[in-house]
């Protein structure tokens, strides 16, 4: 069984050390800090940002991954989450970006393809 998959089909895992995890915290409109200094915080919500990159990757895997998380504005993850365990929640892709490695016999190897992806 696959530790990530996009919108049910297996993706490759990540690099060694190639996924962040953290949590953002949306705060109200109301929330700021005092005219004595003291802070007020009104969170009206939590969402994940992921950080992933891929170890390298043949001219397939990296196009099937790539279309994967741009077939649509939001698609659904499926990943191990620390706080929550293996989750699926909806995301959106921000930048992606790779380098060509090596190239042979008419295939790319593509190193570091990397992006994060922000819960909807």
């Amino acid at each position: 069984m696959a530790l990530f998959k996009i919108n049910g089909t297996d993706i490759p895992a990540p690099a060694i050390g190639g996924y962040g995890w953290e949590v953002e915290d949306i705060s109200s409109e109301d929330s700021g800090m005092m005219l004595d200094g003291t802070t007020w915080k009104d969170i009206i919500r939590r969402r994940r940002k992921l950080n992933l990159k891929f170890p390298p990757l043949n001219d397939t895997d990296a196009s099937t991954l790539l279309n994967l998380v741009e077939s649509g504005v939001y698609f659904d993850l499926t990943y191990p989450d620390p706080k929550d365990g293996t989750v699926t929640k909806t995301f959106y892709v921000g930048n992606r970006k790779t380098k060509l490695e090596i190239w042979k016999n008419n295939e790319g190897l593509w190193e570091g393809l990397a992006f994060n992806v922000v819960e909807k």
